[in-house]
């Protein structure tokens, strides 16, 4: 599964798979209605629909970009000029224009072999890799805007020579934010020109808004967290060095006045946002530490990793307030419900455990996929989980 997507009235989930194919399957019970399949002639890389659904965008691996009617479902358009190979689109608040990022090839013919699906756990020295790669080859990447109505390119919009781009996203109507490297970047793309970058980092493993749009938070392997200015953009300040590994998950409270960051090095550190400062730091043990996510009522935090237990700690003191154990492998990741009455981890034994996040009792095994288990989400009323597992499939329970 390379891509999910909810219909507009959150009746229909759309998925998007090499099996050539963009599956349209009921919420309710899973049940996919096969007139509504989008069919390809190769593996589907990537998808995005437009807010209200009606339309869809699609890559894959024939290298071609297409535009879809969800409804009928047919091809509308066909992006022509491509520049090189696709690794990244978005579309436009107005379903006008659609981006495309792309790898030109050198002159050697020779491609960058630029990630499909950025796994949060890997190894921080695979991006470093890339990067040098790019840099000995004299490889670019460039991003395109296409006409969605015709699928021709909109001529003088090309965003180039900004190093190693691998995804963008419309985030204003003249504006769009690009992900590569160890950098990502805002761009004005009337004039085409950088407006901010979020650099230097080494490569970005996590990135958060301030619950009030502010300010951002971003993590990186490189054992650094930064915040960031988005009005103005420049870096605020960058966190005190007290990680000895990557930063995997760096998140904002509910009120934003205090920070999480998780990391490698066994760690999970609350910070003051104000000052700083750390308030407290907690950790497994010496196990590697790969998931976190702050309780709503913004007094705990639960993390997890390789030691195969959840906790949740209290941040004002550091106590220890639950273990959630019963995984028999490393957790990957972990989600609470929005009114914060469960908890959801997911596992690389292949299974998601639901828990009562009050009392962190084991409510349920939820049991189906046949390998690990690499993400996994709750609905916002806590009555569904979304997950997703290396076995290439994502599930709703």
């Amino acid at each position: 599964v390379t891509g999910l997507a909810f219909s507009a009235d959150g009746q229909w989930l759309y998925s998007a798979s090499n099996d050539q194919t963009v599956g349209c399957a009921r919420a309710e019970d899973g049940v996919e209605d096969v007139k509504r399949i989008w069919k390809h002639p190769a593996g589907v890389a990537g998808m995005v629909l437009s807010d209200d659904g009606t339309v869809g965008l699609t890559y894959a691996a024939d290298n071609t970009v297409r535009v879809w009617d969800p409804a009928t479902p047919r091809i509308t358009a066909t992006m022509t000029g491509v520049a090189g190979r696709v690794t990244g689109i978005a579309l436009s608040a107005d379903k006008r224009r659609a981006l495309v990022v792309a790898t030109v090839e050198d002159k050697t013919g020779a491609a960058l072999p630029a990630p499909s699906n950025i796994q949060k756990n890997a190894k921080p020295q695979a991006g470093k890799e890339a990067a040098q790669e790019t840099k000995q080859t004299g490889q670019q990447t460039v991003a395109q805007f296409f006409d969605v109505a015709t699928g021709k390119e909109i001529p003088d919009s090309r965003l180039s020579g900004a190093g190693l781009l691998w995804s963008g996203c419309f985030v204003a109507s003249e504006r769009v934010l690009t992900v590569g490297g160890n950098a990502a970047r805002l761009w004005d793309t009337a004039k085409r020109e950088t407006l901010m970058s979020f650099q230097p980092h080494g490569e970005v493993a996590t990135v958060d808004f301030s619950p009030n749009g502010e300010q951002l938070l971003t993590g990186s392997w490189d054992t650094t967290a930064k915040l960031w200015d988005v009005a103005t953009a420049r870096p605020l300040r960058k966190l005190p060095l007290e990680h000895r590994g990557p930063i995997n998950a760096a998140l904002f409270s509910p009120n934003g006045e205090e920070l999480l960051t998780v990391s490698d090095d066994a760690t999970a550190i609350i910070w003051d946002a104000a000052k700083l400062t750390v308030k407290q730091q907690v950790g497994l043990g010496g196990e590697r530490l790969r998931a976190g996510v702050w309780l709503p009522n913004g007094t705990q935090v639960a993390i997890a990793g390789n030691d195969t237990i959840a906790r949740i700690f209290d941040t004002a003191t550091g106590a220890l307030v639950h273990e959630l154990a019963g995984h028999d492998a490393p957790i990957t990741s972990i989600a609470v419900s929005g009114d914060g009455r469960w908890l959801a981890t997911g596992c690389e034994d292949n299974k998601i455990r639901l828990w009562d996040a009050q009392t962190g009792e084991a409510r349920g095994e939820l049991t189906g996929h046949t390998a690990s288990v690499t993400s996994v989400d709750l609905s916002p009323d806590g009555a569904r989980v979304v997950t997703g597992s290396a076995d290439t499939t994502a599930k709703i329970w």
